[in-house]
């Protein structure tokens, strides 16, 4: 698989690195009670780290947010 990157965007984030993965054999299910619990603790441990103030200005969102404007 080839991946090609506009120069514009190159020129423009220079530090981008993009990983591509090919997954084989994944089975899709509804959900569990463990994937339930560790659904409800992530976002609890979320909410008690963030604030919707503070989460604009944690890196990886910022960079996320500026490479999307």
């Amino acid at each position: 698989m080839t991946l090609a990157i506009d120069t514009v965007l190159k020129e423009r984030f220079p530090g981008l690195h993009v990983l591509v993965e090919y997954v084989d054999e994944v089975r899709v299910d509804a959900g569990g009670v463990e994937l339930q619990a560790f659904k409800e603790s992530l976002c609890a441990e979320v909410k008690r780290k963030y604030s919707l103030d503070s989460l604009k200005d944690v890196a990886i969102f910022r960079s996320y947010r500026d490479f999307f404007w």
